[in-house]
């Protein structure tokens, strides 16, 4: 295995653990999205189907109500505990990408420390309470024809944010190992994709480092390969004229060793091809 220690390349064993008992828990309950469906579509055939007969109308409707909100509050809640460990909780993007790794990472504890975790225990303490109280006077709902035993859906406010305190402290081992061995960690190249002011900087200058040079080569094999397969697939026979015709300037231009008009011809013949595949996108990013 790597000696650099990377979100990508390592995982931290006890986080790793952690997240997955978050993980496995939140995606059993995901599960109750498709009960929450169901009901909806039962409820919309009671109500417009049947809104004339009042033995179907007036009873089911009511429970079935309750117990929509009730399914669909489950979800949402342990969502937030899945968020964390998953790293798609919101954040100043502008800010933080700008930082380097290591600061990026002490944020991330700092964050964790002293503002995520303090507030998710103020939250369950009371939101402990507050299920404990429901419980102790068997609360249900105020509606006669309501569900009973609203305790139930209550004790999910405890219960997630347990979760996300969980999910919380695997995030902060994480994020701590990540510091300690931020020295070792492979640069941001290629990991995520970001918008570039081509408006304000010169258009070559980023390519003469060697880590954009090279995104940008490995970007241009790939849309060409594609382009190349496309368009033998889909060339109709003017495609294959003009390709052909494209071709053979460039062979042409080759002999007169004029590095502009080689240059013109071969963008030429890749705008050709990306034609020749017909397909809009392909052709958008070729010109």
């Amino acid at each position: 295995m790597s000696n650099v220690v990377s979100r990508e390349t390592h995982h931290v064993p006890i986080s790793s653990i952690l997240n997955g008992f978050v993980k496995r828990i939140v995606e059993t309950v995901a599960w109750f999205n498709v009960v929450l469906i169901f009901l909806i579509m039962i409820a919309v055939i009671l109500r417009y189907g049947f809104h004339r007969n009042q033995l179907l109308l007036g009873w089911p409707l009511v429970p079935m109500e309750e117990l929509q909100w009730h399914l669909y509050s489950v979800p949402v809640m342990f969502g937030l505990a899945y968020s964390i460990t998953n790293n798609t909780h919101i954040r100043i993007d502008i800010v933080h990408m700008r930082m380097s790794k290591k600061l990026q990472h002490f944020f991330e504890i700092f964050g964790i420390l002293f503002l995520l975790l303090p507030c998710l225990v103020v939250l369950l303490d009371f939101s402990f309470d507050y299920a404990v109280y429901s419980y102790t006077h068997n609360e249900s709902s105020q509606s006669t024809m309501g569900l009973p035993h609203r305790w139930i859906v209550k004790t999910v406010l405890p219960l997630s944010m347990i979760l996300m305190i969980i999910a919380s402290i695997a995030r902060l081992i994480e994020e701590s190992v990540l510091l300690l061995y931020s020295s070792k960690e492979p640069p941001k190249t290629g990991q995520r994709v970001y918008p570039f002011d081509l408006m304000t900087l010169r258009i070559f200058k980023p390519l003469s480092k060697d880590a954009l040079g090279n995104d940008f080569l490995e970007f241009r094999t790939t849309v060409d390969g594609i382009a190349a397969r496309y368009a033998a697939q889909r060339a109709t026979d003017s495609d294959r004229e003009i390709l052909t015709t494209s071709f053979e300037a460039m062979e042409k231009a080759h002999e007169t060793e004029d590095p502009a008009e080689e240059a013109d011809i071969d963008a030429n013949f890749h705008l050709a091809i990306a034609k020749a595949a017909h397909n809009g996108v392909l052709l958008h990013i070729m010109r």
